[in-house]
């Protein structure tokens, strides 16, 4: 029995010397947790100096480079805004796909923000392309892994075929109403997750050089009777425009004709509005190594109109 008992005591004796030195296994380094708390105390002194004197957060590589110091590298993203850089796959035909390469090109500088497009013939959906712009029906495999990577897919569809596709990855179903001759409406607000298509609609200038009055009403273009989960244009229950994210992913949804696209100028800056949602909402401005310390800072644009953003800043020494 006193065996026994003594190897019950001996058993219990090394589970608790395990569960000490457990304990002391799992304390971090005190090098390293030092070196986090002094980066992030430095990138937040950076970040809220930067946003004090007034800096243009879309041009402030240099700036924050310069205040880090030669020792240190960083990556910086810009969570609120497109990318600058937008590759586009055009899945459409050599009359659209120039139309579309002229259309991007007279895109303004919006809130202080500079895009730069690059558009060509899209044979599939390439993880090299930003988004997808199509104007054929999108199969179902390839565009649910590009949208899960978080790219988007915006289709101008006048008489979409309502498939699974339509409906799970782009909102829609068909309607057992009619389109009439009335106007267009926004069916969004300043509460909406999408209220940045209409900023971005009336911060773009027409030909004119004038900018679109406030709220813009769009003559009929529809041709088919569809409704949808998020629409952005709307007439009398029917959407002429919805946008809908999947994943990661954002998908979009023009329900206009190419040849009425190719003669209104409403439209045409309608297209661009939703090309600049449906890049993303996120812009990579450094891309360098994971960084020991995380630093987010939240603040906005206001050049033309208010916009939110949070500056995400990751940083580590570099050696």
């Amino acid at each position: 029995m006193k065996g026994f008992i003594h190897l019950v005591e001996t058993v219990v004796i090394a589970l608790v010397v395990f569960v000490i030195l457990t304990q002391f296994w799992y304390i971090p380094g005190l090098k390293s947790d030092w070196e986090r708390v002094k980066l992030t105390l430095l990138g937040q002194d950076v970040l809220l100096v930067l946003d004090r004197v007034g800096i243009n957060w879309l041009d402030a590589k240099a700036n924050i480079s310069a205040l880090l110091g030669n020792g240190i590298i960083y990556t910086l993203e810009i969570v609120g805004v497109p990318p600058s850089n937008i590759t586009i796959g055009c899945n459409c035909s050599d009359e659209q796909l120039n139309f579309i390469k002229w259309l991007v090109s007279g895109m303004p500088e919006i809130n202080g923000q500079r895009f730069n497009f690059f558009v060509e013939r899209a044979t599939d959906y390439s993880m090299a392309y930003t988004m997808v712009l199509t104007f054929y029906q999108p199969g179902e495999v390839a565009i649910q892994s590009f949208l899960t990577s978080g790219r988007g897919v915006l289709e101008v569809l006048p008489e979409p075929n309502i498939d699974n596709v339509q409906q799970e990855l782009f909102g829609l179903n068909s309607s057992t109403g009619s389109p009439t001759e009335e106007n267009l409406t926004w069916a969004i607000g300043p509460d909406s997750g999408h209220w940045l298509i209409y900023q971005y609609f009336h911060t773009i200038p027409n030909s004119t050089g004038q900018t679109w009055p406030e709220p813009w009403e769009f003559e009929n273009f529809l041709l088919e009777a569809v409704v949808a989960k998020n629409p952005i244009l709307v007439q009398s229950g029917l959407a002429g425009a919805a946008v809908n994210r999947f994943g990661a992913g954002r998908t979009g949804w023009l329900g206009v004709d190419f040849n009425d696209l190719k003669v209104r100028e409403d439209l045409q800056t309608m297209l661009k509005a939703m090309i600049l949602w449906t890049a993303g909402e996120s812009w990579t401005v450094v891309e360098g190594p994971p960084g020991i310390a995380a630093i987010s800072y939240y603040t906005a644009l206001n050049k033309d109109f208010f916009q939110p953003i949070e500056i995400r800043l990751k940083i580590r020494y570099i050696y």
